[in-house]
């Protein structure tokens, strides 16, 4: 395997990120890559818009790294049994930064494939996703706090942003309030489509100003698992709680008076 830029502290992940993102791509991989025990437990899609947009904040400070945002409409959706039926009308937003610069990794795969070359930007900064509900609670659908990679191959328009704590120093630590995890680790996986480079490249590329992945927009749909999740068991609010003390209880308090009162008259 021949590399461009400078030698990545996840090297020997690479042929393994390139067989993956390029099955992924070919539509042979469903995401069934995760270490066994992990539970797939929730899903997105996008709604409206390209809420995903990758800017390198670096291109005239060679060694500044890259940041990515987005805050759009999702459908939410939970598939764990026991939680919430959707899909959920929701909101997303995301915040991921880096500062170890992208590389390029060259693998040659043969008939029918030949030689493909897959773009790698670490994400080494804890990054953010937030799914809410649009309830007036906004009720947390799903945190994630996450290292991991944006993958592609060379010039795609799709690619993925991906992290399995099973596959070496990645975190990925999720929170809802409707579901308990034991602790951090599982996978996540967000495809992106449409991939729009917008520092006048074509798909996904680095830059060869500072070897960060170059700027672009894309649509994104997402899916998660967990080592151990589990659905919690809810309080009833406590609105809920003061309706079952009093109100709720109210027509039964009046058939025991009534009761007494007629064995009262007859006694």
């Amino acid at each position: 395997m021949n590399r461009t830029q400078h030698e990545p502290r996840w090297s020997a992940r690479a042929v393994r990120l390139v067989a993956v993102t390029v099955a992924a791509l070919l539509g042979l991989w469903t995401g069934t890559g995760v270490r066994a025990a992990s539970v797939p437990f929730a899903q997105f899609s996008q709604t409206s818009g390209s809420p995903f947009t990758w800017t390198n904040t670096g291109t005239s400070a060679p060694g500044v790294g890259g940041t990515m945002t987005a805050s759009t409409d999702v459908k939410f959706n939970f598939t764990l049994a026991g939680a919430p039926a959707g899909p959920i009308d929701a909101t997303m937003t995301l915040d991921v930064k880096t500062s170890t610069a992208g590389v390029t990794a060259t693998h040659d795969f043969g008939p029918p494939i030949g030689k493909v070359t897959l773009v790698d930007q670490a994400i080494d900064q804890t990054s953010v996703l937030t799914i809410t509900d649009k309830t007036a609670a906004h009720h947390n659908l799903l945190t994630l706090q996450f290292t991991g990679d944006v993958l592609g191959l060379q010039n795609a328009r799709n690619g993925s942003i991906q992290g399995d704590s099973s596959a070496g120093p990645v975190l990925v630590n999720y929170s809802s309030f409707y579901l308990n995890f034991a602790g951090s680790g599982g996978s996540y996986l967000i495809g992106l489509s449409a991939i729009n480079n917008t520092d006048g490249g074509t798909g996904l590329q680095l830059s060869l100003i500072n070897s960060f992945l170059q700027s672009f927009t894309a649509n994104a749909n997402g899916s998660f698992t967990s080592g151990s999740v589990s659905v919690k068991a809810l309080v009833p609010a406590p609105a809920s709680l003061a309706m079952l003390g009093t109100g709720a209880l109210a027509p039964a308090g009046l058939l025991l008076a009534a009761r007494r009162r007629r064995r009262a008259s007859t006694g």
